[in-house]
């Protein structure tokens, strides 16, 4: 009797777990806009990947109240595959401090996932000062199947939507394996900019590095992201049929 029990109480979790194959996560839960001007449309985007093995539907998107209104992908996505959900937050004739919840609910694990938007609202007649945020519009770089000692070119795009100038100030890494070049100083308000990454890394394997980016965005000063590969001989058929350009 207890074997049948214990046989029943770990075929059900077995169970549990094989159906809980679609997990969903977001890149940010939380949007702090820090100090915005009253009447500010202050918009976010918070993508969402499919990290578990069966699509992703979302059912339902409800925010907290009539001044924010959101959006959301409708297509399922597909596993490894990103979606968004939009909010945006009408600061019109609320000015003050502002934490508006959006509660998405899914066929991912887990089934709801509350995201925020925050920040203050300076009424119309007051100056607010001018800040750089930045945005990174993926935070993986996958660099697929490169070759031991050959070094492998990789782009980032990243986005400045604050509205004074933003700059890169440093970029930081475990390893000696990474090096960077910033394509886009003194990025503008609204404009997409590059930061171009060499990676050499010295063994072969599975390399996973995360790299710090260090910004004058005051709200986020360090942002992190994750470089992937899987380094290989540079003798294999795999490398050979890889495209001469470092560029993806």
């Amino acid at each position: 009797m207890i074997l049948k029990t214990f046989y029943l109480l770990f075929t059900l979790l077995f169970s549990i777990h094989s159906f809980a194959q679609n997990t969903i996560k977001f890149n940010e839960e939380v949007k702090d806009f820090g100090n915005i001007s009253e009447g500010m449309m202050a918009t976010n985007e918070f993508e969402f990947k499919n990290e578990g093995k069966t699509p992703i539907i979302i059912a339902n998107v409800q925010a907290s109240c009539g001044c924010t209104t959101p959006t959301y992908t409708q297509d399922p996505v597909m596993p490894g595959a990103t979606g968004r959900i939009t909010a945006v937050f009408n600061s019109q004739g609320r000015p003050g401090a502002f934490n508006k919840s959006i509660t998405v609910t899914s066929n991912a694990e887990p089934a709801t996932i509350t995201l925020y938007l925050k920040g203050t609202v300076i009424p119309g007649n007051a100056p607010v000062a001018s800040v750089s945020k930045i945005q990174i519009l993926a935070r993986t770089l996958e660099l697929g199947p490169i070759a031991l000692g050959q070094k492998t070119v990789k782009t980032l795009v990243f986005k400045n939507t604050g509205d004074a100038p933003l700059n890169i100030l440093n970029v930081y890494s475990a390893c000696n394996c990474i090096s960077y070049k910033n394509l886009s100083p003194g990025l503008e308000n609204g404009i997409n900019g590059t930061l171009q990454f060499t990676v050499n890394p010295t063994k072969m394997g599975p390399f996973t590095e995360i790299v710090s980016i260090y910004s004058d965005d005051k709200q986020q000063p360090e942002t992190k992201l994750v470089i992937r590969a899987e380094v290989i001989d540079g003798n294999t058929s795999i490398m050979k049929e890889k495209p001469k350009s470092p560029f993806n």
